[in-house]
């Protein structure tokens, strides 16, 4: 999930299109990182693989950390790193447990869920006032998540860890939120990924089987294209306005089902394509309007 966007401004047509094109690079990315933790995870525990998409990562920003220096990683708020890192060390483990459990469709569907949890978050947690519009969206959301499990039939597991993962995702989005007022992108990357590798050694220790050559080579793919990720979804905000790059997101659920077909012989059913559009829709719409709204208070 990108850090917030920068200011709207105005942009050439071919840079919102450039844009675009980042946004659908990066669902790419994120759907080959998808891909190597799902044949890991066949293998190895859910905690070695997490720890070791952490580490990979790690291995693939130090250069990046090296050039950043002591003064990257200067804050005033480290609590708030703290609380991120819980966050996000709370989400994933969900995440990578849920991994073997569904299909993938279902992960790339349930996955829309975190703007959504974020909204009701900020109404309940920080006062904020959510208006009709929103409220509707949000109600045609988390319909879609009850048209995906179908209450009444046989309930997956994997699909309860992967609702947990995203509104523990959605408090860590609050957060960055409230950081992104002092903190620097840098400094949050850097202390995020500094705090939570370690963390998640400590767990992997107890179930750590030796990776084979294979195995940490997927690692590192997966480390890379999950650094990727980020990076292009950063870059597609300096292209494109949200309202622009946010519609592309859709691409992920198509390209991780054709991956699941592929690979796993996977074939989603029509309650994932219904239920995962319901749910993408309404965080597109709850993501537009709260960037239209704070683009009105700054006028």
């Amino acid at each position: 999930m990108p850090e917030p966007p920068a200011p709207a401004r105005i942009r050439p047509a071919s840079a919102t299109l450039v844009g675009m094109g980042l946004w659908v690079a990066a669902t790419m990315c994120e759907t080959v990182m998808i891909g190597c933790v799902r044949i890991v995870s066949q293998d190895l525990h859910s905690l070695q693989v997490l720890f070791l998409r952490m580490f990979c990562g790690l291995l693939v920003l130090a250069p990046w950390f090296i050039r950043l220096g002591a003064s990257g990683l200067r804050t005033t708020v480290f609590p708030l790193h703290a609380l991120r890192s819980g966050l996000q060390i709370m989400a994933m483990t969900m995440w990578f447990a849920s991994v073997p459990l569904v299909i993938l469709a279902d992960i790339a569907a349930l996955s829309f869920l975190a703007p959504l949890f974020a909204t009701a978050g900020a109404m309940l947690l920080l006062g904020e006032r959510v208006g009709w519009r929103r409220g509707l969206a949000l109600a045609v959301g988390f319909g879609g998540v009850l048209v995906i499990v179908r209450p009444g039939d046989s309930f997956n597991i994997g699909w309860g860890l992967l609702v947990g993962a995203a509104a523990c995702w959605a408090g860590a989005l609050l957060v960055i939120k409230r950081m992104a007022r002092s903190e620097t992108p840098a400094s949050m990357t850097a202390w995020v990924t500094s705090l939570i590798t370690p963390v998640l050694a400590i767990p992997a220790a107890f179930v750590w089987r030796d990776p084979s050559w294979a195995q940490w080579g997927l690692m590192m793919v997966a480390g890379c294209a999950g650094t990727f990720t980020h990076l292009l979804m950063a870059q597609a905000f300096r292209h494109a306005e949200a309202s622009a790059v946010l519609p592309m997101d859709f691409s992920r659920m198509i390209w991780i089902t054709l991956l699941g077909y592929m690979l796993f012989s996977e074939t989603p059913t029509w309650h994932v394509w219904v239920g995962g559009a319901l749910i993408f829709a309404a965080a597109t719409y709850v993501t537009l309007r709260e960037a239209r709204l704070a683009r009105s208070t700054k006028t």
